[in-house]
């Protein structure tokens, strides 16, 4: 009995102070203990079960620029795979590009430019540049003429292969409105 209760409120910990803000006593202390769950992939958030689900698919893309002038479009693994056990199997790196066209996740990038990186430098090449891209395309209400919108692409990461360094490309919202912080333009 002892041992339900103590699982009970451990579940209520983390699912109640799991969208905390990172300096928040409680997020602090329910981060010591988060790794099997962040590992085993149970760190969703909330907004899965939001009444009005999110309308947009988004994918990651970069653009890898070699010395010799040609460009190479590189994109992670799609669920576009046809095999569902392969989908299964890379479940870990949907998440990851997840989590890359998220905000606040800088650090994030850094690791994935590295890996693109040493991945051109075994096929010999010399790569200059990467540039990620924020592709979306909005998913249009049922019984709309089309069901998605047209893909837009927004730039938003480059990273200088030669120096090691990469900065964040500033997004200029259209028509003179103002962004917000959590990406959006204000209107």
């Amino acid at each position: 009995m002892l041992t339900d209760a103590f699982i009970i409120i451990i579940v209520l910990l983390f699912s109640w102070c799991g969208d905390y803000p990172p300096d928040h006593p409680a997020k602090r202390f329910i981060t010591k203990f988060s790794f099997p769950f962040v590992y085993m992939g149970f760190w969703h958030g909330w907004a899965m079960f939001a009444p009005e689900p999110i309308h947009v698919n988004r994918r990651l893309r970069a653009v890898l620029t070699f010395a010799d002038g040609t460009t190479e479009d590189w994109s992670p693994l799609g669920p576009d795979s046809r095999s569902k056990l392969i989908n299964l199997l890379y479940a870990r790196s949907f998440k990851y590009e997840h989590s890359l066209l998220g905000p606040r996740v800088l650090h994030l990038y850094g690791p994935l430019c590295d890996f693109l990186t040493r991945q051109v430098q075994a096929d010999g090449r010399k790569l200059l540049v990467i540039e990620f891209f924020r592709d979306s395309q909005s998913v249009n209400p049922c019984g709309a003429e089309n069901v998605y919108s047209a893909m837009q692409s927004v730039a938003f990461y480059r990273y200088d292969a030669v120096k090691r360094t990469g900065a964040v490309i500033p997004v200029t919202p259209p028509n003179g409105a103002r962004p917000l912080a959590s990406g959006r333009v204000a209107k």
